[in-house]
Formats: structure tokens, C-alpha cells, sequence
């Protein structure tokens, strides 16, 4: 977090399956993030400035890595609609 008080972690349990926790750095406990029991795959997450939403990639619903917001409260996954014009 950009306070330094919250670490996100990445537990990859397969190529298909992964894990986003929270560390607290003052309590030293973790917070699981995600779903536990879903195929999900997430391989980066990141804190935004105002701490409500984590952006993170992940295959959730879709074949290939996208970029979502993750809001950590809740547990809530929503993909960011992106229209590229190639």
C-alpha cells in the first residue's frame, strides 16, 4: 500500500488457480481477498492511491489474463471495459 501498512500477496497453487491476500504489516496477519474454491488465475495486483479498489490481471470469466478492479472490502471482481481500436 503506499501508506506501507498492507502488503498484497500472490499464492499461485497451479497455472489455473491462484490466491490474493492481504498482509497487515502491524498486525502481521493475512486476509484472504479472493475466492478460495474458484479456478481463478490472478498474476498482478496492485493498490490504487485511494485503497477502495485493487487492480489486478486475471483470467476470471474469460479465456485470457484482463485487467479488473478487485475492491478488497467486499471481495467483488469487475472487469475494466476497455475498447481498443486496433
Amino acid at each position: 500500500s503506499l501508506d506501507d501498512q498492507k502488503l498484497l500477496l500472490i499464492e499461485s497453487l497451479s497455472i489455473n488457480r491462484s490466491l490474493i491476500y492481504e498482509w497487515d504489516m502491524k498486525t502481521k496477519q493475512r486476509r484472504l481477498l479472493t475466492p478460495g474454491d474458484q479456478e481463478i488465475a490472478y498474476r498482478s495486483a496492485h493498490y490504487l492511491a485511494d485503497h477502495e479498489k485493487i487492480l489486478v490481471t486475471t483470467d476470471s470469466e474469460k479465456e485470457f489474463q484482463h485487467l479488473a478492479w478487485l475492491e478488497p472490502s467486499t471481495g467483488k471482481l469487475q472487469a475494466l471495459p476497455l475498447k481498443l481500436n486496433w
